[in-house]
């Protein structure tokens, strides 16, 4: 769904609004929503903004309060608005992690994105139980500058 909020806007400038790196914007209300957050941020070492829908102008963005409301909207530097998995794997694809990046791009395989959107939206459904899931499987994210 690449490129259906598009915006006619000129790089790093959104609708008047600067941005300095590419964005993710997140539910900030949400508990996993954050906890998702905080661990990409790691993944990305930070090359990638990411904020709390609460936290920035959505209007100036060209961002519709809904989309934040049932997935994460990635804005990248041309302006182009995605949602769900996409903006997940798009975002990743500024990784400085050579694996990640691969692992980006085969997110983005036709057949493989369609997959990941709903494996996506069972999860944006069901945030407490993958809340739940996550916190049992997976470790904390510290991000570089935390020390535990």
């Amino acid at each position: 769904m690449r490129g259906a909020h598009a915006q006619a806007a000129t790089a790093w400038q959104i609708e008047g609004m600067p941005i300095a790196k590419p964005l993710l914007i997140f539910d900030g209300e949400c508990t996993f929503c954050r906890r998702s957050a905080k661990r990409f941020r790691v993944m990305t070492e930070g090359r990638v903004d990411t904020r709390a829908s609460q936290e920035v102008d959505l209007e100036a963005l060209g961002v519709e309060p809904e989309w934040v409301k049932r997935s994460v909207v990635f804005v990248d530097p041309e302006s182009t608005h995605t949602e769900g998995s996409e903006a997940i794997f798009r975002a990743l694809l500024h990784s400085p992690r050579r694996r990640i990046r691969w692992g980006a791009r085969a997110g983005l395989v036709p057949g493989v994105l369609g997959i990941s959107q709903i494996g996506y939206r069972w999860v944006a459904r069901n945030r407490a139980l993958a809340s739940r899931i996550e916190r049992a499987i997976l470790k904390p994210p510290v991000e570089p500058n935390e020390t535990s």
